[in-house]
């Protein structure tokens, strides 16, 4: 990382972390080395922010500036959280995100404020126990902000997780499987677009509000519930969806599966977008849809701009 004119780094062996002579990262004096202080674990990572440099270890994040007096940097005190790093490190707008450990297990996703701020609900907790610390810690993080929001992505072997704000799993190609990756692997804001890099081939592309990626369609999934109490044998007569299929020129359709247990799902039923330029358009399904016991799992697909 970087801080007024010192580049920092961290050695892979965890040892403290040392910094360069001013604008002169090739020269880096003997006294020029520090670490932090209340935990007594391995660093692995370092980041500058708002003149503030945060040092990661695997189980602590500490906070320090430079002491100009002192010539070195020193711990602000009060200022440690009790996690430790694993992978994924990005910027998110004026803080940064990573995916990290507690001090008594379990990974999660965090965005640092004061102190490190767990973002990851359970279902993504749940997705991150299905992986060993090894493949975790190969986690790719790339963030970029696209028509006012901000975007975390995080790649993982089988799973890419996107947060901006909420969290939704992307996925390159049309199978409608969750577990799959999105095979962008990289984004640079550049001559005001932001190019993506693929992480399977040479293809080097750009975001823009299309509803096609790479030449295929882009698929949309939302997937919900509605939940009772047990054995009461509810029945949903219709649902309705509204929808505005704005100024889209390709006929499209959204359909909608159900399911008892989120197991095994019926038939998809296909509905219609309408004509173009029908900015307030509604579909339904039934009647009815499902008898269900005391859950019904929800889940509505669709291709195009909506």
């Amino acid at each position: 990382t970087y801080d007024g004119g010192r580049f920092i780094f961290v050695p892979e062996t965890g040892d403290p972390f040392f910094w360069s002579d001013l604008n002169n990262p090739a020269s880096i004096a003997e006294t020029s080395f520090a670490d932090a202080e209340e935990f007594p674990d391995k660093n692995r990572a370092v980041k500058v922010k708002r003149k503030t440099l945060y040092v990661i270890g695997s189980r602590s994040v500490e906070r320090l500036q430079y002491n100009g007096q002192l010539d070195t940097y020193q711990v602000i005190s009060g200022a440690t959280s009790s996690v430790g790093y694993v992978g994924g490190m990005c910027d998110y707008a004026e803080t940064f995100c990573f995916l990290g450990q507690g001090v008594n297990g379990g990974f999660g996703f965090y965005a640092m404020g004061n102190e490190a701020q767990q973002i990851s609900n359970s279902t993504v907790d749940e997705i991150l126990s299905s992986y060993s610390y090894d493949e975790l810690a190969g986690c790719l993080g790339g963030a970029f902000k696209w028509e006012g929001t901000e975007f975390a992505v995080f790649s993982l072997p089988r799973h890419t997780l996107v947060f901006n704000g909420d969290w939704s799993l992307w996925h390159t190609g049309n199978a409608g499987d969750a577990e799959k990756t999105w095979t962008v692997g990289f984004t640079q804001f550049c001559y005001g677009y932001i190019f993506t890099g693929d992480i399977l081939n040479r293809t080097i592309g750009i975001i823009s509000n299309d509803s096609e990626e790479y030449g295929q369609p882009i698929e949309g999934e939302i997937q919900t519930f509605v939940r009772t109490e047990p054995r009461q044998k509810s029945v949903i007569y219709r649902i309705y969806f509204s929808m505005n299929s704005g100024n889209m020129d390709t006929a499209s359709t959204i359909g909608l599966q159900v399911s008892r247990d989120g197991r095994i799902f019926g038939p998809m039923v296909y509905r219609t977008f309408g004509a173009k330029g029908d900015y307030n358009r509604e579909v339904s399904w039934g009647s009815p849809v499902i008898k269900m016991s005391d859950c019904a799992i929800i889940r509505l697909r669709w291709y195009g701009k909506i």
